[in-house]
């Protein structure tokens, strides 16, 4: 049975675990902290001092904060994790996340003066600290869900308390095929869990999804209060990552997003540890969704790059291979539908989709042809081939590409036909598919008749070799479509045909 996880990222029956000379005890949960079968534990109150730039450097520095070691052992937290910073109540109430990056001997929280100023607190102010885990007897303080439980009702759950963050996971507990994730969600970075939530409403046995949404009664602040760097996830915090990290999925997704910056004329980056060559075919299918759009997809970002191991959606994947989608918010504004869809079509390619066809290639060509335009109506969108290439005595050399009719076409019929071929080639070892190239053709009037070419000169038919001697078969995987597009974004679905020789 699938579940869908929800957890509130705070506060429960509360255990009061302060300082020498702090108020201690056991405490009930006041009347806004609405879900009751959580639990977690408190500092007591303790003064906030601002640390200098030598204490805090490096990416997210204004997210960190310096905890005395016994705060941190009371509340079973420690460096690298995540914790809940409060100060004040009522309607002056302010609550923030940080991550520890150090333990002190002292009796004072630090953090940045950036820091500081991101929570809307203020130096020497008295502050509580609140463990983001439950008691180890509670499962973690998780609520389950029925999966007739959507995410309208889950939604409204926050209308008493908007200023507030959760942890969302669904999952069946055993797929590590594909996982979406959106870890700054909500109002954090607007959209991202939408987009989640859109490709990936519920769990299947092949996809799981993962979320953090956070809100704030100013929704530009929501970031400030809540978010967490990539690099910085703590699954001990954030214990519904917890569930997942750990099971190696084949592939993981990560979407994000920035602010419009002249100075980054780039509007999706497509990022993480994925090989350059898969990420090339994420950005080709995204350019062919966006026509029309001017927005710029770059698959090697100079910046957000997302390639450190420790990022989460690395940590999540086999061999530390995921993918990172940072996204302008021009992009999301007005986009994010359309790059949720083309995300979804593109890995549904490689998980979801029986081939229409199977060829079997050993040393003679071989060739495959769509059942007229029926592919265009399946969640990849695009005809699949799989392809079995058997051992050869000498080294052999495959290419392979894909084309459509084109006799007969007028000049203006054949200027507006185009094709695109992608192909993968199945790891027995990882257990998925990694990406060997794509090629673009479109026809071209030549002497009174409509040629094939390719679209330009970064495009060439895509080539592999054969395996040698008595080696094991290989098996690819093509998928191609091709079109006649009527206007810039516009187009009819034509046959299409998938070709391989040596």
């Amino acid at each position: 049975m699938h579940a869908t996880a929800l957890r509130f990222m705070g506060w429960g029956v509360v255990v009061s675990l302060g300082l020498t000379g702090c108020e201690g005890g056991v405490h009930s949960a006041s009347a806004d902290e609405y879900a009751s079968t959580r639990t977690q534990l408190q500092s007591g109150t303790l003064t906030l001092g601002k640390g200098t730039s030598v204490d805090f450097s490096g990416y997210g520095y204004s997210e960190h904060c310096h905890v005395p070691q016994a705060v941190l052992t009371q509340l079973g937290s420690g460096v690298g994790r995540q914790l809940r910073v409060r100060m004040g109540s009522g309607a002056a109430l302010q609550e923030g996340l940080c991550t520890v990056t150090r333990a002190t001997d002292g009796g004072t929280v630090v953090m940045h003066g950036e820091g500081i100023s991101r929570l809307d607190m203020a130096e020497d102010a008295g502050v509580v600290l609140s463990a983001m885990h439950g008691a180890a007897s509670d499962r973690n303080g998780v609520t389950w869900h029925a999966p007739t439980d959507t995410e309208a009702t889950l939604n409204n759950m926050q209308v008493t308390k908007p200023n507030d963050v959760i942890e969302r996971l669904a999952d069946d507990g055993q797929n590590d095929t594909l996982i979406y994730t959106a870890p700054h969600g909500g109002n954090i970075e607007m959209k991202t869990s939408d987009q989640v939530e859109l490709i990936a409403p519920v769990a299947t046995s092949k996809v799981s999804t993962w979320r953090v949404k956070g809100w704030h009664s100013s929704s530009g602040d929501a970031k400030n209060h809540w978010h967490i760097t990539s690099t910085d996830f703590n699954e001990h915090s954030f214990p519904s990552l917890g569930a997942v990290m750990g099971r190696d999925f084949r592939y993981a997704v990560s979407f994000h997003g920035y602010k419009d910056d002249p100075e980054l004329p780039i509007d999706i980056l497509v990022g993480g540890r994925e090989d350059l060559v898969f990420r090339e075919g994420v950005a080709e299918v995204l350019d062919d969704a966006l026509r029309g759009s001017n927005l710029v997809v770059e698959p090697d970002p100079p910046t957000f790059k997302g390639n450190e191991e420790s990022n989460f959606i690395n940590r999540l994947a086999k061999d530390r291979k995921g993918l990172q989608l940072e996204q302008s918010a021009t992009a999301r504004n007005g986009y994010s539908t359309a790059i949720a869809n083309a995300v979804k079509a593109h890995y549904t390619c490689l998980i979801d989709t029986t081939a229409e066809d199977t060829l079997t290639v050993s040393g003679a060509a071989a060739q495959g042809h769509s059942d007229g335009i029926v592919y265009h109506g399946t969640g990849c969108t695009m005809y699949a081939a799989d392809v079995t290439v058997t051992a050869r005595p000498v080294t052999t050399t495959y290419s392979v590409t894909a084309s459509t009719p084109l006799a007969g076409l007028s000049q203006e019929d054949c200027a507006k036909t185009e094709w695109y071929l992608s192909l993968y080639r199945w790891s027995q070892t990882a257990g998925r598919y990694h990406r060997v190239g794509g090629t673009r053709g479109k026809g071209a009037y030549v002497s009174g008749a409509c040629q094939p070419v390719f679209k330009d000169s970064t495009y060439g038919a895509v080539t592999f070799q054969a395996p040698l001697g008595a080696a094991p078969a290989d098996t690819y995987r093509a998928v191609a479509w091709a079109r006649r597009y009527t206007t810039t974004t516009n187009y009819t679905a034509l046959p299409v045909s998938v070709n391989v020789g040596p």
